[in-house]
């Protein structure tokens, strides 16, 4: 993980923060997902560092939580309102603060379907998630995860190139009120 110095550069976030696949600020802790640690690959593993301290990862309010219900990877993680969200390619995690010494609660929500390319997780203005699934583009809704019906998704699902998944983007365009998603296809 990298840091801005301020004078043009960037430099090694201090602290020995674990290497992870996915990552977010989350209020005042910076929250990682996919987690390898001292080599140990940690795929259901969520971690946040101390409090307004992205450079502290044990000690204070630092912590970790493995999400393991389902025995499936970590795929994604966004924000989302007032929540952090976890994806999995079967469920949806909402992470929030808690007033406890476990820090962060974590909620499964058993929508039946999460992301499976972490750039194609957006906020949308209305309140909802765009997400790109195994089955299409889905709008989460804090309770469940529909498909968005169109004769585009059919085209997308048989199209996709899934070996390049990984390679998949997405950006919000507020003045057309539109998402856009761009996956590999062939």
């Amino acid at each position: 993980i990298r840091k801005y110095t301020g004078t043009g550069n960037t430099a090694d976030l201090g602290g020995s923060p674990p290497k992870c696949k996915y990552m977010v600020e989350y209020g005042s802790y910076l929250v990682l997902a996919n987690i390898t640690d001292g080599g140990n690959a940690r795929p259901m593993r969520v971690q946040w560092c101390d409090t307004g301290d992205p450079e502290t990862w044990s000690g204070g309010n630092a912590g970790s939580k493995d999400l393991v219900e389902d025995g499936k990877d970590i795929t994604g993680i966004g924000g989302f309102g007032n929540y952090v969200a976890i994806h999995k390619e079967s469920a949806i995690y909402l992470g929030y603060l808690v007033s406890t010494s476990s820090v962060f609660k974590f909620d499964r929500k058993t929508t039946g379907a999460g992301t499976i390319c972490h750039a194609t997780i957006q906020a949308l203005p209305t309140g909802e998630q765009a997400f790109l699934a195994n089955d299409g583009i889905r709008l989460f809704n804090g309770i469940s995860a529909p498909l968005i019906e169109s004769p585009v998704i059919d085209d997308l699902r048989e199209g996709i190139n899934s070996e390049y998944v990984h390679k998949c983007w997405s950006i919000v365009v507020p003045e057309l009120d539109e998402y856009w998603c761009a996956v590999p296809i062939g």
